[in-house]
């Protein structure tokens, strides 16, 4: 199985991922088939942790039981049951990926960014990430400032933000995620 982070863990409950505070940091807890998934995908994959981010990202955010900069857990299909997008890391790569549900309950992984580790991440050494992803809840309407082009999402999303500089929303439609620029 996955060599987890201490702040990565499994229950046996079948759907019921979540986010919880621990202290100062943020636990996940992961499903086993969600684990599954990801271990069938990249055994090496390692979500990043609240200590991860710069100090101003994690006094900012808005925590909750459905978002810490690392992982928003929702239902992104509209199948009723919960999906994940996690920021974290493979041996080569630093990459998001959402573990989307299925009728059956098991998971399958869409990777959506993935860019080469560099730096301190492919050193283990402690980063400050400037990138963090936020939910997007059902029925928030966007003006098209960014994109061109007006949109009200019919499920929950997420984007990912790269803080200062840039912001991309994912939401599931037509059988894929699609993309959407919020922030320039």
């Amino acid at each position: 199985m996955i060599k987890l982070l201490c702040t990565l863990m499994a229950i046996a409950a079948a759907h019921a991922a979540k986010l919880a505070p621990n202290n100062a940091a943020h636990d996940l807890f992961l499903t086993v088939p969600m684990l599954r998934a990801l271990d069938t995908w990249d055994p090496t994959f390692q979500p990043w942790g609240d200590r991860n981010y710069e100090d101003e990202i994690i006094h900012e955010y808005k925590f909750s039981a459905h978002q810490a900069p690392f992982a928003v857990v929702t239902d992104f299909n509209g199948d009723g049951l919960p999906d994940v997008a996690l920021h974290g890391r493979t041996k080569r790569d630093d990459v998001v990926v959402v573990l989307l549900s299925s009728a059956s309950g098991s998971y399958r992984v869409y990777p959506i960014l993935r860019t080469p580790l560099a730096g301190c991440e492919s050193q283990n050494l402690p980063c400050r990430l400037g990138m963090f992803l936020e939910i997007i809840p059902s029925s928030t309407h966007f003006t098209g400032a960014f994109a061109g082009y007006p949109l009200t999402l019919r499920r929950d999303a997420f984007q990912i933000v790269w803080s200062g500089k840039a912001a991309q929303l994912y939401f599931w439609a037509d059988g894929k995620f699609n993309t959407y620029t919020t922030g320039d």
